[in-house]
């Protein structure tokens, strides 16, 4: 696997991405997780390998089945766009649940969506805010930009001004132009 990871960065050797897949393979086929997550992106980017979603779905789930987290985030997105299976959004939503089980914060923001939206489980904006926190805590910008259009509209939570501007300046601080925006009228 470390091997393979040279290859794929061209660390100390030419960047190789049709022996990176190679040797991702050999690890993967050995029930290495990380390998079987890099399989399956390199199938769904057709980095080293032609594009192959299906191929890309079920070395994902190789990988998400063992716990790998960043795996079951993007098993989360195959269900949730069809890709490579058939779309299920109650699946995709136990997926990327799973990873924020683990406290992953992109896990946690797509559940936070999926409460918000209603998609794959029963609707709900105070869940909605209780995952999104959890997820804008560790500093992801998308999350810290949604928790404050909830403070500022009263979603899930009650409405807090104040809140909102720190979240949004947090957001707008990570590169979110859309917090930056938001955070212009909050003056």
């Amino acid at each position: 696997y470390e091997l393979a990871l040279l290859y794929h960065y061209g660390m100390g050797v030419q960047r190789d991405s049709v022996e990176a897949f190679r040797l991702y393979m050999q690890a993967a086929q050995q029930e290495h997780a990380a390998a079987q997550y890099e399989v399956g992106m390199c199938y769904a980017s057709g980095r080293g390998v032609d594009e192959n979603a299906e191929q890309a779905a079920h070395w994902l789930r190789q990988s998400a089945l063992q716990g790998y987290a960043e795996a079951q985030v993007n098993l989360g997105h195959c269900f949730h766009e069809g890709y490579g299976v058939a779309q299920d959004s109650v699946e995709a939503f136990r997926w990327y649940h799973y990873a924020a089980l683990q406290h992953h914060p992109e896990g946690q923001y797509q559940v936070s969506l999926c409460y918000y939206h209603g998609d794959g489980v029963q609707q709900s904006y105070t869940e909605s805010v209780k995952w999104c926190t959890l997820a804008a805590e560790q500093g992801y910008a998308k999350a810290q930009y949604n928790l404050a259009v909830c403070y500022a509209r009263g979603l899930g939570t009650m409405k807090n001004d104040r809140n909102a501007f720190l979240w949004y300046k947090a957001a707008s601080e990570k590169g979110c132009a859309y917090a930056a925006h938001s955070l212009g009228g909050c003056y």
